[in-house]
């Protein structure tokens, strides 16, 4: 979408060449997003997360809140948006 991942931890926006560091979950989740464009929690739960579907977690919710000012800082017209059962890029 306008960002290349270096290093599985530093994400650096195409346009300006700015960069910003990002954990190993964070970077697990945009790959996934890079991958899917859309997908679902679920998935991102189990397969990021490790976690149990059945255990009630904001976790990911928190995941994707950081990853979101870190990619606004390199570019604010890409959006992570997500509702009660997907996450996407748009």
């Amino acid at each position: 979408k306008g960002f290349k991942i270096l290093n599985n931890d530093i994400l650096i926006s195409n346009k300006s060449n700015e960069k910003v560091f990002l954990t190993e979950i964070e970077s697990n989740l945009l790959k996934f997003l890079f991958i899917n464009i859309k997908i679902n929690k679920n998935i991102l739960n189990t397969d990021v997360l490790s976690q149990n579907i059945k255990v009630e977690s904001k976790s990911l919710e928190t995941h994707l809140s950081r990853l979101r000012k870190k990619i606004n800082k390199l570019d604010n017209s890409i959006k992570i948006v997500s509702n009660d059962n997907e996450v996407k890029i748009v």
